[in-house]
């Protein structure tokens, strides 16, 4: 009998007016952060599982639970009475006629003030522009814009009933940390209409769990960086100066290129690939001595001597770099040419 006297002259196409209402329909909209699915840096989309929590009131559902054996609340299925079309506007999936996924799917609460209560689950896959400056100890921020589609602030205001999302029974995620999700009720107008079009965007803030990667990119790159370094201790007699440097490029090049394919396209240069291009300069100049130190070398012993110019820098520049003095070298050297000429000619007159 409830259900025949609600429902016989109501229709869910239109949005509920009563005589004496001077606003449209004011919709409450909460979310609750389940776990976050994934974070697709390359695309830029965010994968959350969330449990949206929609209110409102319809004055042509109004009864008195007395007059109906004290039954003050029903469940009714979503297509019996009006919904608000409230969709998520950033949403990169397809849903039932452009609304959030699931929102046909379960059953609204009528109680008999009126109040309607609608609680479903959901997976939103929402745009984010991932800022990959400070890679990977970023901080990434995902604005949720959620709003009517085709009603304007006078006749659907939505409105936050939070100042954040519930976030208590959030499932940590191995890679990102949940760092806060703040409600913000927006009033927009737009050059077509007078009306507002409000929204509620829930800004979703995550952190990134920086530790794997440090430990598996960045001090593996930083030791690297060493090996390359340390090729110049190794005596060129050795004969590996030239593959070890050759060794280190490749090496970081495979490095470079596994962080470049978690990153998205982008015109910042973030701080890794910053740190990367360093490393391969600094390699790339390790090699290019090393080949001019074993040049150098093996010219001195085909008896060629070292030019004039690099005796200038290396005397006159590099020398004073790491402290080596020229001068007193030139004088041992010159007492020892002294010392073994008149050894020499002592040995002559003692033969005549």
């Amino acid at each position: 009998q409830l259900l025949s006297d609600l429902f016989t002259n109501y229709y869910q196409g239109i949005v509920p007016y009563c005589s004496g209402q001077d606003k449209g329909v004011e919709v409450g909209l909460g979310i609750a952060i389940r776990s976050l699915i994934d974070v697709d840096e390359p695309t830029q989309i965010i994968d959350i599982n969330v449990w949206v929590r929609m209110s409102w009131t319809d004055c042509h559902l109004v009864w008195n639970a007395s007059d109906y054996d004290g039954i003050n609340e029903l469940v009714v299925p979503y297509d019996k009475i009006w919904v608000p079309d409230v969709t998520l506007y950033d949403n990169n999936q397809d849903g039932d006629q452009g609304l959030l996924p699931g929102l046909t799917d379960f059953r609204p609460k009528i109680k008999s003030d009126g109040s309607i209560h609608y609680n479903f689950p959901t997976v939103l896959h929402s745009l984010c522009t991932i800022d990959s400056t400070y890679f990977p100890f970023d901080t990434q921020t995902c604005p949720l814009k959620f709003g009517s589609w085709s009603y304007d602030g006078f006749h659907v205001d939505v409105k936050n009933v939070s100042a954040s999302a519930d976030t208590s029974s959030f499932k940590k995620n191995t890679e990102w940390e949940l760092v806060s999700v703040e409600a913000v009720h927006h009033e927009l107008f737009y050059s077509c209409c007078e009306a507002p079009f409000p929204d509620v965007t829930f800004y979703l803030t995550i952190s990134r769990r920086y530790l794997s990667f440090v430990v598996n990119i960045i001090v593996p790159c930083f030791m690297i960086v060493c090996l390359a370094l340390i090729g110049f201790l190794l005596p060129v007699e050795a004969g590996e100066k030239v593959g070890l440097e050759i060794t280190v490029l490749l090496a970081l090049a495979v490095y470079a290129q596994v962080v470049s394919d978690q990153l998205p396209p982008s015109s910042n240069l973030p701080y890794m690939g910053l740190f990367f291009a360093c490393a391969l300069l600094i390699t790339m100049f390790s090699l290019i001595m090393a080949v001019f130190v074993i040049n150098l070398h093996h010219r001195g012993e085909l008896g060629y001597p070292v030019p004039k110019v690099i005796r200038c820098i290396v005397f006159n520049g590099l020398a004073k770099i790491v402290f080596f003095d020229v001068e007193e070298e030139n004088e041992e050297e010159a007492v020892s040419t002294s010392q073994h000429s008149v050894s020499k000619q002592e040995t002559l007159s003692s033969i005549g």
